[in-house]
């Protein structure tokens, strides 16, 4: 999903903080669903796994933040 908002993001430039969010939100929801497996037992429960969904939810949490601090001025393409 992410590369799928880059490549949004690269067609039409005007809506990169857009497609961005969504794009992550998007992911987050998806690590989130593997995160309640791992919880209830469903998932794999072995430590990388577990190391994996925690740094990536907060690398989708970090950008999220970023992204949505970002004013639209800033985040629209300088001609």
């Amino acid at each position: 999903m992410l590369l799928v908002g880059l490549a949004l993001s690269c067609i039409r430039p005007g809506t990169t903080r857009r497609v961005g969010l969504a794009a992550q939100i998007f992911a987050l929801l998806g690590t989130l669903v593997g995160v309640v497996a791992i919880a209830i037992g469903v998932g794999p429960r072995t430590a990388p796994d577990i190391a994996y969904h925690i740094g990536i939810v907060v690398v989708l949490v970090s950008g999220l933040i970023v992204a949505a601090r970002t004013r639209f001025a800033e985040a629209s393409p300088r001609v």
